[in-house]
């Protein structure tokens, strides 16, 4: 990764990073431990402390060894303690109803974890028909991409409305951008729903009139607060990085034959000179960031997928398996192949 790119890696917030090391404590994992493995103080964190991104990934890696359930994420997602909820959950859970809800945690994404978008879509495809909306869950970085995490901030989100609102939530379908971690047995049972995998993104798809079921016991005074401290905290993390924008709208579009200079600069509203020289003074060159962007998700999809390599290669906009294995081992020193079997290792 460029230093520049590196120096802006994301945090994430407390809330999260407070339910794993909860879990960590009922294990018996030591403070000494979790300092020594991610680098995370567990005893100093305030409410508004935000953790590196690498950190807590390195945090999900010893909960995932520590537990040894490949299903650890759709366990934590059950588990909805209330005295865990961040700031963003504590303002969704005092929204009026549950589209308003689910539109907070939307807006507010950035609050929880800045590598990540939440979008919540009401229309046309690719909702899966009339009457369907979907809420889409995008990883900014695949090198950190965490399926347990995933699982979690799913399941916990589905729960967490129903109980809130006091009736149950029928989910249509849930799409996850990883292979099974488990039995697919479990997922069925958790979601209540068909689950696919190896998806281009993670998302659950429902009936657009959940959206109206109100919450109960809200409270409008509460919601005000809690909505101008996120909104103050938004505004401090925000960056200002052209180049950091980029890349998500990269790593954000699934069909890799839109990944164009010209497509880019159109969508921040530049001419194509103009996002060359303005990418150039912030260190970054566009064919860089665009093969850096490939690598990571080569990665990624060679990690968590079961697709094949010809697959990959299609997915990542290639015209043949042999110009995406010659690529790959620039940029690795290994071959597809050979990357996938030293996983196994």
């Amino acid at each position: 990764m460029d230093r520049q790119l590196s120096s802006q890696l994301p945090t994430v917030g407390v809330s999260g990073v407070a339910a794993l090391l909860a879990h960590l404590n009922r294990l018996g994992v030591s403070a000494r431990i979790i300092r020594l493995r991610t680098g995370i103080e567990s005893e100093g964190l305030s409410p508004e402390s935000r953790i590196p991104l690498s950190n807590y990934h390195a945090l999900w890696q010893l909960a995932l060894e520590e537990n040894r359930d490949p299903a650890l994420g759709l366990t934590l997602g059950r588990q909805n303690e209330p005295h865990l909820m961040g700031l963003v959950s504590s303002l969704a859970r005092h929204s009026d109803t549950v589209g308003e809800a689910l539109r907070e945690y939307s807006r507010l994404a950035g609050l929880v974890n800045e590598s990540m978008t939440i979008e919540l879509h009401d229309g046309p495809e690719p909702m899966g028909g009339d009457g369907q909306v979907c809420l889409s869950y995008l990883y900014h970085f695949p090198e950190f991409y965490c399926p347990a995490e995933c699982e979690r901030a799913l399941l916990l989100m589905l729960k967490r409305c129903q109980q809130w609102a006091g009736q149950s939530i029928q989910l249509s379908a849930v799409h996850l951008a990883h292979a099974p971690q488990g039995p697919e047995s479990l997922y069925r049972k958790a979601f209540n729903c068909p689950v696919y995998f190896d998806e281009p993104v993670c998302r659950v798809y429902f009936s657009r009139h959940y959206l109206s079921y109100p919450m109960r016991g809200t409270n409008p005074f509460v919601r005000h607060a809690l909505r101008q401290q996120a909104d103050l905290l938004l505004n401090r993390i925000k960056t200002s990085s052209l180049a950091e924008k980029v890349r998500s709208v990269l790593l954000d579009d699934p069909d890799a034959s839109e990944l164009s200079l010209d497509r880019i600069a159109e969508r921040f509203h530049l001419t194509r000179q103009s996002l060359i020289h303005r990418l150039k003074a912030e260190g970054v060159a566009f064919k860089s960031l665009l093969e850096k962007v490939r690598f990571e998700r080569a990665k990624h999809l060679l990690k968590q997928t079961r697709l094949t390599n010809s697959e990959i290669a299609v997915a990542l906009g290639f015209s043949e398996l042999s110009a995406f294995s010659r690529a790959f081992k620039r940029w690795s020193g290994l071959s597809p192949k050979a990357f996938r079997e030293q996983l196994c290792v």
